[in-house]
């Protein structure tokens, strides 16, 4: 099972389902499906004559919007000719799940049966996904899939993943999660997603964002819709050191996709302690830029932040001398392509953002 929508890292990380208990969700979801995979035709021309979609089944809808919903996504694909979507599907979101079916034929292992977020796999259906919303032919990326119709076929084109060496392949998930769901501004396009390593947030990504017709120019840069709701690593050891203060030099919850940009405050995997003076900096250096091209009617084609932790203390000096806790933020790197304005040419923007260190707190502040 492919799975999108949903970083499985971000489920496990968070206590959420498990690789089998998404399998189970994904099987339930497509158990009635009947209907043949939307956009057909357009799909099928793209893919051409060596892989046959006629034998896939969809559920829209029903069943398949439960399952999809359980497991935060709005599509995902199943056992190599399934497919669930939460609702009718763009020509775009229908061709990614096609291209991960044809992933399945191939072949595919994923570990543990689960597909790692941003993978090689879910940026092949991203690139077939474009091809097909192009009306252009996408059959030489699928080619990277095919398996050999005989022993000792050519090698001379390698599989962006090991192909299992025999049956079908383990069940597994890719997603990445609707950005409607926490910006409402903004079209359907738009998805993020967040990536944690030993609990803490250390990438997130955004893309296809655009606001919707009504919102260009209304919507203010800065409304935020869903400011932070859990609690990160350590941010209950910062709370008892008396470190968290909502204004400079305190910590606060940094979103590293904010949250006009689609992000979730609720989810603990985009969320990072880092100091009022550099959640300033983020915002002005990085998300700004983005959000005023939203607002003159622009697109954000993709924006990663990467997040790097102190190893020793942290930027902030308490009142004993002593630095704050290492699972601070140290600096962040964000990248983003981006369209200023409706139908300009693609600008580029990367930003580095370091935490200021030796930054002096109130004397009353306790020192650890």
């Amino acid at each position: 099972m492919t799975r999108r929508h949903a970083p499985p890292l971000v489920q496990r990380d968070g206590g959420q389902k498990s690789s089998g208990d998404v399998q189970r969700l994904a099987d339930e979801g497509v158990r009635g499906a009947t209907s043949a995979l939307p956009h057909l035709d357009r799909i099928s021309h793209s893919f051409g004559p060596n892989h046959d979609l006629a034998g896939v089944r969809a559920q829209v809808g029903g069943a398949g919007a439960t399952a999809s919903g359980a497991m935060g996504a709005q599509a995902y694909a199943t056992r190599g000719d399934r497919v669930a979507f939460a609702a009718t599907p763009s020509l775009r979101v229908a061709a990614h799940e096609a291209a991960h079916l044809v992933q399945q034929k191939g072949g595919l292992s994923l570990p543990g049966g689960v597909g790692r977020t941003g993978d090689a796999h879910e940026r092949h259906a991203d690139a077939v996904a474009d091809r097909v919303a192009a009306g252009r032919p996408a059959a030489d990326l699928l080619q990277r899939y095919a398996r050999p119709q005989a022993k000792g076929g050519s090698n001379a084109l390698q599989p962006l993943a090991k192909p299992s060496p025999a049956g079908p392949s383990q069940p597994g998930v890719q997603m990445w999660k609707l950005a409607t769901t926490i910006a409402p501004w903004m079209t359907k396009t738009g998805q993020w997603e967040a990536k944690s390593v030993a609990g803490k947030a250390t990438i997130g990504r955004a893309k296809n964002l655009k606001l919707k017709a009504a919102a260009v120019g209304v919507v203010a840069p800065g409304a935020g819709a869903s400011p932070p709701a859990v609690k990160p690593k350590s941010w209950k050891q910062l709370q008892g050191w008396k470190l968290v203060h909502a204004n400079p030099p305190g910590y606060v919850r940094m979103h590293l996709i904010h949250d006009w940009l689609g992000g979730s405050g609720k989810d603990v995997n985009n969320l990072a302690p880092g100091t009022n003076t550099m959640n300033q900096k983020h915002l002005n250096k990085a998300e700004k830029p983005l959000m005023t091209a939203l607002f003159n009617g622009g697109r954000v084609i993709l924006y990663t932040v990467k997040a790097t932790y102190q190893k020793g203390g942290g930027g902030l000096v308490t009142a004993k001398g002593k630095k704050t806790w290492r699972n601070t933020l140290k600096k962040i790197v964000c990248n983003a392509s981006y369209e200023p304005l409706a139908g300009a040419k693609k600008k580029n923007l990367h930003k580095t953002i370091n935490e200021v260190g030796g930054i002096t707190a109130k004397p009353n502040w306790l020192g650890h």
